[in-house]
């Protein structure tokens, strides 16, 4: 039997290099996803922002399981490329989530808590969200997306 295949976006992240060392231990085949810092075989370059490189990963690499940890959360970067940061934060939350969906996989999407307001922690899958930054829209969209595949 094949070893189970895990998938991971944003690999190079601080997240994502966590999630690759301890998944490396394991007997899941890992393959991790970034933008520009490719380390192979194990991290290969993959813009999410480009939905027909992704679905061609999905394609070759089967995984059972994505884990969406690729996100663009820096002020200056959210201020100075707004509409790069929405295609990488939301439209590619959308595109991860429909593959998932077509290739059976299980998907762990990485929210935050910016989503909310901060006024009455702590937080539930029930509490209302009510975002105060760019960023913390983009998630509560990412997450509206992700539900809705």
């Amino acid at each position: 039997r094949p070893a189970p295949r895990v998938l991971v976006t944003g690999a190079t992240g601080l997240l994502g290099r966590q999630m690759m060392r301890m998944l490396s231990s394991t007997s899941w085949e890992v393959c991790g996803l970034c933008k520009s810092r490719a380390q192979p075989p194990s991290i290969v370059t993959c813009d999410l922002t480009q939905e027909e490189a992704f679905w061609q990963l999905m394609q070759q690499f089967r995984p059972q399981v994505v884990l969406h940890l690729a996100a663009e959360w820096r002020p200056e970067a959210l201020r100075q490329s707004p509409e790069q940061a929405r295609q990488l934060n939301v439209d590619a939350a959308g595109t991860v989530a429909a593959a998932c969906e077509k290739f059976k996989a299980w998907l762990v999407h990485l929210s935050a808590d910016c989503v909310f307001d901060g006024t009455k922690p702590p937080y539930s899958v029930e509490s209302r969200p009510n975002p105060l930054s760019e960023y913390g829209w983009q998630k509560l969209h990412s997450e509206q997306l992700v539900r809705a595949a």
